[in-house]
């Protein structure tokens, strides 16, 4: 081979090996290399089945999860006041229970929720009350209004959603499906208006019903082995005496200090649902059948036949929403600061709490269990009530044999 050739392949060689450690080099520096081109990648949606909106997020944007990994968390007032309703039903039930021990027997109370005596429909507050048949009517022309737009506003933004157009329809083939004395829950409601062609969630279906109470076209109907049920209220609460608003608001305000004296103004206000006009109009109209007592900087209306309590030593077993604490806006007088969130939230669920000479003292909770069911209470107390046992066993005399538990609480 020439000498030329050599050199020539030698000079290629190093030229070669010399590229290689430049490129190797340059690819290992650590100053990025911007490049220009398409990525591609899927986008997805995250969603939740519930309405509500977003409280916290937990993840960030190009963060890589995994499955089951929780994404974000949801604040959700509006199922949180269905909630309250279902607990107030509950509760409400169970307060009739104990007013048997006044008298009645739970047969009785049963028969005349079931005869329509008593009904349970959306009124005064965003929520369920169980209300006379000869009162709901008036009472429900009230406050139906501002019930309807909180429930709209529940609505807005989801399913529940539904236009002039459509709530017309719907409430026409509810009032058919319902027609003829026909007592039928909310699960059969909702089969058979999806057979005439309107497919309805189960949230969607509860907003409906609510507005369907507001409207005065349904309320509850008898049980059906131990569901609640709707009906025609016009089926089961025929027009009677319908009085003018003026004497409406007379009328409730004179039921609300009969039974709650004393309260004040804002009492009055929180429990009816009217706006601060209508319940100072409302307390104006019955002034000669009220007096009133000042504590501090406050201004309390006493009913004037209402009879004076003996001072006692007292000790009861309350369900939640018991009117002792429900009834009035206002709490402090009896129960203390550091205990409000065990006996109610900031939702307004309330707990079944211990009364005691006037004060809120714990809670209590019933657990069924096998032919059995136990009532222990927590107290928020270092002292026992005395009264406290006695209670309970008027409590275990109403609805059968129960074991007791006390698990007194540090202050």
């Amino acid at each position: 081979m020439k000498r030329s050739n050599i050199i020539g392949i030698i000079a290629a060689a190093v030229v070669i090996i010399v590229s290689v450690v430049l490129i190797s080099w340059y690819l290992r520096k650590t100053t990025p290399m911007l490049i220009q081109g398409t990525v591609e990648c899927t986008t997805y949606k995250a969603s939740s089945k519930v309405p509500g909106r977003i409280d916290d997020m937990k993840v960030s944007q190009g963060d890589r999860v995994e499955k089951g990994q929780l994404l974000y968390t949801l604040s959700t007032p509006e199922l949180e006041a269905k909630l309250q309703q279902a607990e107030a039903v509950k509760s409400a039930a169970s307060a009739l229970d104990q007013a048997a021990l006044a008298g009645a027997r739970i047969q009785q109370i049963e028969a005349a929720l079931n005869r329509g005596d008593i009904l349970r429909t959306h009124l005064l507050r965003p929520t369920w009350h169980f209300v006379s048949s000869k009162d709901l009517r008036w009472m429900l022309s009230l406050t139906a209004d501002r019930i309807r737009a909180a429930n709209d506003s529940y609505a807005r933004g989801t399913d529940a959603a539904l236009d002039s157009k459509s709530i017309h329809r719907y409430m026409n083939l509810l009032q058919k499906t319902l027609e003829g004395n026909k007592h039928r829950t909310k699960e059969e409601i909702g089969e058979a208006l999806n057979q005439r062609g309107i497919p309805l969630s189960q949230y969607a279906l509860r907003h409906l019903l609510m507005r369907a109470e507001t409207d005065g076209i349904v309320c509850s109907g008898a049980d059906k082995k131990g569901t609640a049920t709707y009906a025609l209220l016009d089926e089961r609460a025929p027009h009677g005496e319908e009085p003018s608003r003026e004497e409406a608001l007379a009328r409730l305000a004179r039921i609300y200090f009969r039974s709650h004296s004393p309260a004040t103004l804002a009492d009055f206000t929180w429990w009816s649902g009217l706006t601060a006009t209508e319940a100072r109009r409302a307390v104006a109209s019955i002034a000669e059948e009220l007096t009133t007592e000042h504590f501090g900087d406050r201004e309390f209306f006493v009913f004037r036949n209402a009879a004076a309590a003996a001072p006692c030593d007292t000790t009861h077993l309350l369900p939640a929403y018991d009117q002792y604490l429900i009834g009035y806006k206002d709490r402090s007088g009896v129960l203390a600061k550091e205990h409000t969130s065990k006996a109610f939230n900031s939702h307004g669920i309330f707990q079944p709490v211990i009364l005691c000479d006037g004060q809120i003292v714990g809670n209590w909770k019933r657990t069924a269990g096998r032919g059995n069911v136990t009532i222990q209470t927590t107290l928020w107390v270092n002292a026992v009530p005395k009264a406290l046992d006695a209670a309970i066993a008027r409590y275990r005399s109403f609805i059968g044999g129960t074991k007791s538990e006390n698990s007194p609480e540090a202050l």
